[in-house]
C-alpha cells in the first residue's frame, strides 16, 4: 500500500521532473525510486517519449512560423524597396523637368527684347501660313489661308490698326482707330506657368526628352500644362523648344494622325518697307 502511494506521488512529479522543474532533493528521491520500481520506470519512459514528440512538434511549429514570418518580411522589404526606388526615380524625374522648364523660361525671357524690337516669325500649319514682322512699335501680320486661297494682312500701329482682306473676288480694307495699338505676337513663352505650384505639378506630369528638329537640338515637352493652352480639345500636344533660346520650333498635335506646326525666327532683318502700309488704291474701304 505504501509503495503504491509512493508510486502515485512519484508519477505525479514525473512531468515536472522531465521538464526539470523539480529541486535537487526531489530529483534524487525520484532517481532512487526509479532504480527500484519498474512500473514507475515504464511510466517515466513513456512520459519522456511523449514529451519529446510534443517538444518536436512545438519546435517544428515554431520553425514553420519563423520561416513564414521571414518570407513575409522578405516580401515586405522587397515591396518597400521597390516603392522607395520608384519614389526616388519620380523625384529625379520631377526635379529634372523642373530645372529644364526653368532654364527654357529664362532663355525665352532673354529673347523677348529681340522679338519685341526687330523680328520676323513664320508659322507653317496644315491650312495656314502666318508671317509676322515686328519693328519697334509696328507689327505686320500676314495670314495666308491655303485652304480658301485668301490673305489677311493686319498692320498694327500705336494709333490705329489697318486690316486688308484679299481673295480671288474682293480686295477690301478697314481702319480702326479705337484699338490700343498692341498686337498679339505669333509666339509666346510656352514654359510660363501661373505660379510655382502649377510648375511643380506640370513637372511631375510632363515628359521631356531631347530631339533634333531641323538640325537644331531641342527639348520635346509632352503633357506640360502651361498657362497658355494651344488646343484644349487635342488629346495629345507636344512642344519642340530650342535648347539654346527657349523658342518654340514645333508643335505636334495628335497621336495617330499627327499634325505638325513649325515656327522659324529671324532677328534684326526687318526693314521699314516690311512693315509699310499696302497700296490703299487697290482696296475698297469698308466701315467697321
Amino acid at each position: 500500500m505504501k509503495e503504491k502511494k509512493e508510486c502515485k506521488i512519484i508519477q505525479d512529479l514525473l512531468p515536472n521532473y522531465i521538464e526539470k522543474l523539480t529541486s535537487e532533493d526531489t530529483n534524487d528521491y525520484i532517481k532512487n525510486h526509479l532504480k527500484e520500481c519498474k512500473d514507475c520506470t515504464d511510466v517515466f519512459n513513456a512520459m519522456q517519449k511523449d514529451f519529446k514528440l510534443s517538444e518536436n512538434n512545438v519546435d517544428k511549429r515554431k520553425i514553420d512560423y519563423i520561416k513564414k514570418y521571414n518570407k513575409k518580411m522578405l516580401i515586405l522589404k522587397a515591396i518597400l524597396l521597390i516603392i522607395l526606388f520608384v519614389f526616388i526615380l519620380f523625384i529625379i524625374h520631377t526635379l529634372r523637368n523642373y530645372i529644364i522648364i526653368n532654364q527654357l523660361y529664362g532663355k525665352y525671357t532673354e529673347q523677348e527684347k529681340n522679338i519685341n524690337s526687330n523680328s520676323y516669325i513664320e508659322y507653317n500649319g496644315t491650312d495656314l501660313t502666318i508671317k509676322q514682322y515686328k519693328k519697334d512699335n509696328i507689327t505686320k501680320t500676314i495670314i495666308l489661308d491655303n485652304k480658301n486661297d485668301s490673305i489677311i494682312t493686319q498692320l498694327v500701329k500705336p494709333t490705329e490698326t489697318i486690316t486688308y482682306w484679299d481673295n480671288s473676288k474682293n480686295h477690301t480694307m478697314s481702319i480702326d482707330n479705337e484699338l490700343d495699338g498692341t498686337s498679339q505676337l505669333l509666339t509666346t513663352n510656352y514654359t510660363y506657368t501661373e505660379n510655382i505650384f502649377v510648375k511643380i505639378l506640370s513637372s511631375m506630369l510632363s515628359r521631356i526628352y531631347t530631339a533634333n528638329i531641323n538640325d537644331t537640338e531641342c527639348y520635346v515637352i509632352e503633357g506640360f500644362a502651361p498657362n497658355y493652352v494651344y488646343n484644349a480639345n487635342t488629346k495629345k500636344v507636344s512642344f519642340g523648344i530650342e535648347k539654346d533660346t527657349g523658342l518654340l520650333l514645333e508643335i505636334i498635335e495628335g497621336k495617330e494622325y499627327r499634325k505638325i506646326y513649325t515656327y522659324s525666327y529671324n532677328f534684326g532683318i526687318v526693314t521699314d518697307e516690311d512693315v509699310a502700309e499696302l497700296d490703299s488704291s487697290n482696296y475698297q474701304m469698308i466701315n467697321n
